[in-house]
């Protein structure tokens, strides 16, 4: 599924686009099953700027950063996770970031965490 997955990400695709180029998709010989997490509906006219692949023994296949279309300085961080064999599931985290690079860095999203 990873191959499959990292295979199909593309700079200037929308989320929306990358759902519908996953699902169904075939993995190991298998149609994928895309879902997208209710909460994040509200981004995936979001575009894609910029992706890496997730850690090896995680379930978030890659993370990706996406420009939000109506504003040009604004970026959110999204997830493909695996949540079954044939099943991954698109999420969003809803904090805008004003940096396209910081939502690529693992961990702590940019700006969480005091300046001392």
């Amino acid at each position: 599924m990873r191959q499959t997955v990292l295979k199909s990400l593309q700079k200037g695709q929308t989320i929306a686009a990358l759902s519908a180029a996953l699902d169904g998709a075939l993995a190991v010989g298998k149609p994928l099953r895309v879902t997208i997490d209710p909460r994040s509906q509200p981004w995936v006219d979001h575009i894609i700027d910029g992706f890496v692949d997730g850690p090896p023994v995680s379930s978030v296949v890659a993370i990706l950063s996406a420009r939000d279309p109506g504003a040009d300085h604004k970026w959110r961080r999204f997830t493909v996770t695996r949540k079954g064999p044939w099943h991954c599931e698109l999420g969003a985290f809803p904090t805008p970031f004003n940096n396209g690079v910081d939502p690529l860095s693992p961990g702590i999203p940019p700006g969480a965490s005091r300046r001392i």
